[in-house]
């Protein structure tokens, strides 16, 4: 056993890795604060046993045969966990009263449907679940959820009209519960952050999140990472080159490759020195001034400010008022000018 409590008050469990048979036991206790905890084993993830006012939030729980077994209690929130590849049932209440589920992910190997599920309620009174998602595994097709002789449980929100999402859902109108409960949910849901990919696919092969379009918060939404442009969604820089994922898909560069010593506009800057300058690695006179991005770099110029450029051109008739003024006519002095200007006006 990782931790066991009984008989206290006001127990607040956090930061805690468990490695063993069972994670955490708790009985007897009024106020509890379970968080942040990361637990893997084979029996019991967390166990509690008449406990009031308990709030389970941000852990992960793998591998148990239950997840979080809660039994005979009162004013438990559940929000924000994980639980993976639970053997038997992720979450199990019996004797519940009184619980709020959110933004939770249950997955469970269901072998024979009805023997394993993710989530199963009996005898409870004034559940509420939604935003969670609940994955079959083992035979894809089982119903995840189960609930028998519970009073009052809805399975979805009705002011926000979301409700969940069910590996075996077909996608088409509500979501019928199995039990003698005849629940149903209104507002079952395929793709929570719309991101292209299925809940599945972000739970089980991608490992994204499912309620984040954006798991590596790069700019570019899981879907687009997976389907579109072959990069990392779990990673702001594919490639490692020191240049992120958004960036190369916005400017041309390749974000699977590492190209960041490549100059493909030739104007003597590698992409990572564009990257870092907020040039275009695609354009060698990104500010259109008739300078190379890398000549007004080694001038000590701005590539990004078409009236900052070389010195050389700042003045273009310096040349021919030192020559008119020296003496050596104006054929010399007309053509230093032409020359400076032409120097001006260079172009990609």
């Amino acid at each position: 056993m990782g931790v066991q409590v009984h008989n206290c008050t006001n127990i607040s469990i956090r930061n805690v890795n468990v490695t063993g048979k069972n994670g955490v036991e708790v009985r007897t206790v009024e106020g509890l604060l379970v968080e942040n905890c990361n637990w893997n084993g084979d029996d019991d993830g967390s166990q509690l046993d008449g406990v009031n006012d308990a709030i389970i939030r941000n852990n992960y729980i793998a591998n148990f045969r239950y997840g979080i077994k809660c039994d005979l209690s009162d004013n438990i929130q559940i929000h924000n966990n994980t639980i993976f590849n639970a053997t038997e049932e992720g979450l199990s209440c019996e004797d519940v009263n009184d619980l709020l589920a959110t933004f939770n992910i249950i997955s469970c190997f269901v072998e024979s449907e009805g023997s394993q599920m993710a989530v199963n309620f009996y005898t409870c009174e004034n559940v509420t679940l939604y935003y969670n998602v609940f994955i079959s595994l083992g035979d894809l097709m089982a119903h995840p959820v189960e609930e028998w002789s519970v009073t009052n449980i809805e399975w979805y929100n009705e002011s926000l009209e979301i409700g969940n999402h069910y590996s075996d859902w077909n996608g088409l109108g509500t979501y019928s519960l199995e039990g003698d409960g005849g629940s149903v949910d209104l507002y079952p849901v395929i793709d929570f952050d719309e991101d292209g990919l299925t809940e599945f696919q972000e739970v089980m092969v991608f490992l994204t999140d499912p309620f984040n379009f954006d798991s590596d918060f790069d700019g570019l939404n899981d879907g687009e990472e997976v389907n579109t442009y072959n990069t990392n969604p779990l990673s702001v820089d594919s490639d490692s080159d020191g240049m992120d994922d958004l960036w190369e898909v916005t400017y041309g560069t390749d974000p699977i490759i590492n190209d960041a010593n490549e100059d493909p506009d030739e104007d003597g800057l590698t992409n990572l020195e564009e990257f870092n300058r907020n040039t275009l690695p695609t354009n060698n006179d990104t500010d259109s001034d008739g300078y190379l991005d890398g000549e007004e770099v080694d001038a000590g110029t701005d590539p990004l400010n078409s009236s900052s450029y070389p010195l050389s051109a700042d003045k273009p008739y310096l040349w021919l008022i030192v020559g008119l003024s020296g003496g050596f006519g104006a054929a010399v002095a007309v053509t230093s000018f032409v020359v400076i200007r032409k120097r001006r006006i260079k172009t990609s």
